[in-house]
């Protein structure tokens, strides 16, 4: 019995390491690639930095959104995205949006 529990625990962890490897993780170069050839094509050079901010209370779980920069142009340093002279670091970026005439990104925070 223990050797069965046992085997099926080797299984369960085998199972969760494949598909947690499996999973697509997209590089800072690629997300840079991804995002300047939008910039260019639709022709956005301007973005604004926005920083999800999840927190609890009591039972219930909220996000508050807060602006961390001003709308201006945009541009990237290594693994950085730059804008108002302040760096976020691409690896922190949750997901962005196009708007009509500029980025959205948003950024996560706990």
């Amino acid at each position: 019995m223990i050797q069965k529990k046992m085997f099926g625990l080797i299984v369960a962890l085998f199972l969760a390491s494949l598909f947690a490897s499996a999973q697509n993780h997209c590089s800072c170069k690629e997300m840079i690639g991804k995002i300047d050839s939008i910039a260019k094509n639709s022709n956005i050079d301007t973005g604004v930095i926005l920083y999800n901010e999840v927190s609890s209370r009591f039972d219930n779980t909220y996000t508050d959104v807060t602006t961390l920069s001003n709308k201006g142009k945009f541009v990237f340093d290594g693994n950085f995205l730059v804008i108002d002279n302040k760096y976020f670091n691409l690896e922190k970026l949750l997901y962005f949006k196009i708007e009509k005439d500029y980025f959205k990104f948003y950024f996560q925070g706990y």
